[in-house]
């Protein structure tokens, strides 16, 4: 079972990364619903989440899957909160118990992360990792991914809207409307990708 990561942060908060090697059978033999989506690819990354969001609930929970009008995932009439991630064959689950918004952003390792790092980088975002140019940029483009899952609106610009800072407690801002929205920001750097998640 190539489960490549799990977390409880708490008897509230799990969150999960699934390494894709099995058929699509597999994952289709313990999901009570089917999808009329075409791309293979797409239909495996979907079909993933929700077999890795039954496991950290363990319950048939993907029944009660919905999505907002803004493409937000939550499960009808629960508390529970749940966010979603995926990088070429990783799925990432996070779930919490307790209604909060969540984030959860997984990306596999770019070469070309410094080369597009202006359109989402402001002179203000700061990370741990403030000597290594493109582990600075994978960090601010998942932790801003984050952010824009909590906002879970499209009216949002990463480079203006959203702030990343580091220090005692990594930080994630999100700034909109003449308000300011803080959330404690986590993450866990693999071999072969990045995950960052929000934490309460």
């Amino acid at each position: 079972m190539p489960l490549d990561f799990y977390q409880e942060l708490n008897s509230k908060q799990k969150l999960a990364v699934w390494n894709i090697t099995e058929p699509l059978s597999y994952f289709q033999d313990h999901i009570s619903i089917s999808f009329e989506i075409k791309n293979p690819n797409r239909l495996l990354e979907r079909v993933v989440a929700l077999f890795l969001l039954d496991y950290l609930t363990q319950k048939n929970i993907h029944l009660s899957l919905d999505y907002d009008e803004f493409g937000k995932p939550f499960i009808k009439n629960s508390d529970l909160s749940v966010s979603f991630s995926h990088s070429k064959n990783y799925i990432a689950c996070f779930v919490d118990e307790t209604k909060n918004d969540l984030g959860i952003d997984i990306e596999c390792y770019r070469d070309n992360i410094s080369m597009i790092a202006s359109k989402f980088v402001n002179h203000e975002d700061s990370t741990p990792f403030e000597d290594d140019v493109k582990l600075k940029n994978q960090y601010i483009w998942g932790a801003k991914e984050v952010l824009f899952k909590i906002w879970g609106k499209k009216n949002v610009d990463f480079k203006k809207d959203l702030l990343v800072l580091s220090g005692p407690k990594n930080i994630g801002i999100i700034k909109k409307y003449d308000e300011s929205h803080f959330f404690n920001l986590d993450f866990y750097v693999a071999k072969n990708y990045f995950l960052i998640w929000s934490c309460f």
